[in-house]
């Protein structure tokens, strides 16, 4: 039973609205870092490592304190299976089931250092996707169309053409990237 499909905007709190800003603008930073990154020379690019790194472990705690806020406006009866990713242990209206998407839809910007505009997007699509499936309980439906959210909203802030810097030499794929690749290959959610 799917009540939300991407049609739907969820409805954003102020408070909600404004971290989203905050997070989205640490993200168009880092874009703009990698790509002076790209550019500089390398005398310059450590410095500029540093800097995306320093970025990212900021919104890191901007992404923890801003989940919190977000599960505590969760009605009390559902706190715990958003909070541990498990089934519903009842049925939940309309209202409920946005409160608990904006708990999902916070943009990944952690995956910046990996994945691409174009990832993202293949991401979005897949999560997407996956919550049309009939098996899936209400929670991790709308918890796949959360991520979604999150994630098309990042691929908007630092744009489709975005490109992460080269992976380390030795350094293994992600999940994530390997699973945009692969969609994109086979062109199926």
């Amino acid at each position: 039973m799917n009540i939300l499909n991407r049609q739907e905007t969820p409805v954003m709190t102020d408070a909600a609205q404004s971290s989203n800003l905050r997070i989205l603008s640490y993200a168009a930073e880092y874009a703009s870092l990698v790509t002076k990154h790209r550019a500089a020379d390398n005398y310059a690019q450590p410095t500029l490592q540093s800097k995306m790194g320093d970025l990212l472990e900021t919104c890191r705690r901007e992404l923890e304190a801003e989940s919190l806020r977000r599960c505590e406006k969760v009605a009390a009866h559902i706190r715990n299976p958003v909070r541990d990713r498990t089934s519903f242990d009842c049925a939940i209206d309309g209202a409920e089931a946005e409160i608990v998407r904006l708990c999902y839809a916070t943009p990944p910007v952690l995956t910046l250092d990996n994945l691409s505009g174009e990832d993202l997007i293949s991401l979005a699509d897949l999560y997407e996707g996956w919550s049309q499936d009939c098996r899936l309980d209400q929670r991790t439906m709308i918890e796949l169309l959360g991520w979604s959210d999150g994630m098309r909203m990042l691929a908007d802030a630092v744009g489709a053409d975005y490109a992460p810097l080269p992976l380390r030499e030795g350094a293994k794929m992600s999940l994530l990237k390997f699973m945009a690749n692969k969609m994109r290959s086979t062109g199926k959610t």
